[in-house]
């Protein structure tokens, strides 16, 4: 998969676009995990949380406050046509994401999860 990986809540502007150039972008292994992939960095839970325990006021804990990482994936493919021929519908799964996370189709927003660390599907 193309990605791009940012810090903070930001995305390249019209990546949804199926005329977006995403030349300059990385490659991210599917199913993975971005900081196993070199970007950001792990949480875990033998060590301080990053962030502060203040519910419901959640705050990154570390020099940068607007740490928020975000993560934009893109991948052409096409259905089989026999796919399309039986009617058969059609599930976009994701086993899982952190936080948050939206699907677009051609340009066109398929919809949107805010389940963290559960699996979602879009059909």
């Amino acid at each position: 998969w193309k990605f791009a990986w940012s810090p903070s809540f930001k995305v390249p502007a019209g990546f949804q676009e199926p005329s977006f150039n995403d030349a300059a972008w990385g490659e991210m292994l599917v199913p993975g995990n971005w900081e196993c992939n070199g970007h950001g960095f792990p949480i875990y839970k033998n060590i301080k949380y990053c962030f502060e325990t203040n519910p419901p006021f959640i705050k990154y804990a570390g020099a940068d406050p607007e740490y928020n990482p975000t993560g934009a994936y893109r991948r052409i493919f096409e259905l089989p046509p026999q796919w399309l021929e039986g009617k058969l519908e059609v599930f976009f799964h994701v086993g899982a994401v952190c936080c948050g996370c939206k699907v677009w189709i051609n340009g066109a927003e398929l919809g949107f999860s805010t389940d963290s660390k559960l699996p979602t599907e879009f059909n």
